[in-house]
């Protein structure tokens, strides 16, 4: 049976991305404009409107993985007058772990959501630090840490729980419940998967794409228990949400999946 597991990183949301026929131009005639236009919001104290620019840059830098976006970020984090703010530095560090993430590079961006995370604790952005805990958590995973990843995990719990964030708290539970899987300890990852089953029906509608993952990472468990038939109705009902949103990966991954079953 192969692992299907679907990760949650914590993303900070932001409007669509632009598409992916555009980035190479918005890359070559408009980084520079907007690395001045973010110098200059620095200059003159305005931090959340440079951080709003970090944010353009990083969108577009995830859909092209062009090396002018990475270029960018290293020579941001060398700049001096940016270096004595920390709200900005764990920006610009949470950006680019992104970047190194969606390129593969999970040893890179470990270490640079590690600096964020010490960066977002400094301006005390509680609620972003946790979020890199968990960040942090998946790469740990990804390279085979799981009590590590665990730990990252149980330190953003009573963060969520203290800003009452039920999307965040869930996350966490079901990323525990991935990395106790890994460990082979599936009584404890079937708890933690209820507990996130539970907080998903406050907020989330029945035919949200977001119980798909959730489905297919809850059949894992279920599976290794030998209670297939729990499992496959799990998988039945995703098959039929991904349908619904007319989501062709999920489609074929959830027809392969019962497949193997």
């Amino acid at each position: 049976m192969k692992n299907n597991i679907v990760y949650t990183l914590f993303f900070v949301l932001f409007a669509a991305f632009e598409t992916s026929a555009q980035v190479p131009q918005w890359a070559q005639d408009s980084l520079a404009f907007y690395e001045k236009k973010l110098a200059s919001h620095i200059s003159k104290d305005q931090l959340d409107e440079g951080k709003a620019v970090v944010g353009k840059i990083e969108r577009a830098g995830s859909n092209s993985l062009d090396p002018v976006f990475f270029e960018f970020f290293e020579r941001s984090l060398e700049n001096k007058s940016y270096q004595s703010q920390d709200a900005l530095m764990a920006e610009l560090h949470k950006s680019l772990g992104m970047l190194e993430y969606f390129r593969g590079n999970i040893q890179a961006a470990l270490s640079t959501f590690n600096d964020a995370r010490l960066y977002y604790i400094k301006s005390d952005e509680k609620k972003m630090a946790a979020g890199m805990s968990m960040n942090i958590g998946v790469m740990q995973e990804k390279i085979g840490q799981y009590d590590s990843a665990i730990s990252n995990y149980k330190l953003a719990e009573p963060v969520f729980k203290e800003f009452q964030d039920a999307k965040g708290l869930s996350n966490v539970y079901e990323n525990l419940g991935l990395a106790y899987y890994q460990e082979d300890d599936f009584d404890l990852a079937l708890r933690y998967f209820e507990q996130t089953d539970s907080l998903l029906n406050t907020y989330l509608d029945p035919n949200e794409i977001r119980w798909v993952g959730f489905y297919m990472n809850k059949h894992l468990v279920l599976f290794k228990m030998n209670r297939v038939e729990e499992g496959l109705k799990l998988l039945l009902k995703g098959f039929q949400i991904a349908e619904t949103n007319k989501h062709d990966y999920y489609i074929s991954k959830l027809g392969e999946m019962m497949g193997e079953v």
